[in-house]
């Protein structure tokens, strides 16, 4: 029998990618044009704007918090690894029949490559640091488990000067996204555990990451004061590098861990298709259509109805997305199950 989920963390997760969303029609939509802060509404939507790019690797880590908390103490099944890859790689190569066949969109060989490669051709950075995170989780929860409380607090306590002071003096990543991935499944699984007081003081952790949130919107004030401005330029404190980003993600999984709501049929079933939310509005043929060719956001950065504009288009991104999903899960669902079960079978068996 399968056991259902916790609609506290489905709901997280639907967020999270609604935050992704959002960030994407501001990188690739907004930040494609030079915007000349020469009105006060105008420095007020860049100041959202820039403040709301936030959401992308706010989304991102609290992804990979997510499956830290609940993979840290689970067995590995190479199915979960099967699924992600055969869901990304049908969605890759439906969309390209669909862009050339249909829409005729001009065929290139990066193209080609991108929709039959989508995970090793310059495709989803996400599913490929993902599925490499899964493949090492159990090597990690070994080293997870074999460490005592004090050695754990140091490990954290190391890791995180060394992966986030960089944003202090400058650079870039100390070491690479996988190692972020690894650092948040730790972070997510010892959140789990509750065995450090920092974790258990909830209301520490609201303040703290309402004070992060601050600073980042207070830094953005002061690059959108400036009279012409590219917005990327506000996006330098909400990396994944940030300590800023770090801790206001850890403030909303700690908020939503604790959130006491009931079994939500209607939010577990949208939960399901947010995985396929980011397959589908971030693939690299429609990316360019959707945000600068068929919607052409960039033109509602003038507009005093920004925010408006700017929720509704990325609420109805998200909704057509999740509705294509639930068509393709009716096709395609069963098919996938069936062969990460045969995976998990053949894999067993090795063992």
């Amino acid at each position: 029998m399968t056991k259902e989920r916790l609609s506290n963390f489905e709901l997280l997760r639907i967020i999270a990618m609604l935050f992704i969303v959002m960030n994407h029609f501001n990188t690739h939509g907004i930040f494609k044009y030079s915007t000349f802060n020469n009105t006060l509404l105008l420095k007020i939507n860049n100041l959202i704007s820039a403040t709301g790019s936030l959401g992308g690797k706010l989304g991102v880590m609290l992804f990979v918090l997510i499956s830290g908390y609940f993979l840290i103490d689970s067995q590995f099944k190479i199915s979960r690894v099967v699924k992600v890859y055969l869901k990304t790689w049908l969605y890759a190569v439906l969309i390209f029949i669909l862009t050339i066949f249909v829409f005729h969109f001009a065929i290139t060989s990066d193209i080609i490559k991108y929709s039959f490669m989508p995970v090793g051709f310059r495709g989803y950075w996400f599913i490929k640091v993902y599925i490499i995170l899964l493949l090492f989780s159990p090597f990690i929860n070994i080293f997870f488990n074999a460490l005592s409380k004090q050695q754990l607090k140091y490990f954290l306590i190391f890791t995180t000067a060394i992966w986030f002071l960089p944003m202090i003096w400058g650079g870039d990543y100390c070491f690479s996204e996988l190692a972020a991935f690894v650092y948040l499944y730790i972070l997510g699984g010892t959140i789990k555990r509750e065995q450090f007081n920092l974790f258990k003081n909830k209301k520490l952790i609201y303040l703290l990451g309402i004070t992060a949130f601050l600073i980042v919107v207070i830094h953005n004030i002061f690059v959108i004061s400036e009279e012409s401005v590219r917005l990327a330029k506000a996006t330098r404190y909400i990396k994944l590098d940030s300590i800023l980003t770090l801790t206001i993600a850890t403030a909303i999984f700690t908020y939503f861990k604790n959130l006491n709501i009931r079994y939500n049929k209607f939010i577990n079933y949208i939960s399901a298709s947010v995985f396929a939310v980011y397959l589908i509005h971030d693939n690299k043929i429609i990316r360019p259509f959707l945000w600068t060719k068929w919607l052409n956001v960039g033109q509602f950065i003038t507009s005093p109805y920004f925010v408006l504009y700017w929720i509704g288009i990325c609420v109805l991104i998200f909704m057509v997305c999740v509705c294509t999903d639930k068509v393709f899960d009716l096709i395609f669902k069963k098919p996938i199950n069936y062969l990460a079960e045969k995976a998990d079978n053949v894999f067993n068996k090795l063992g």
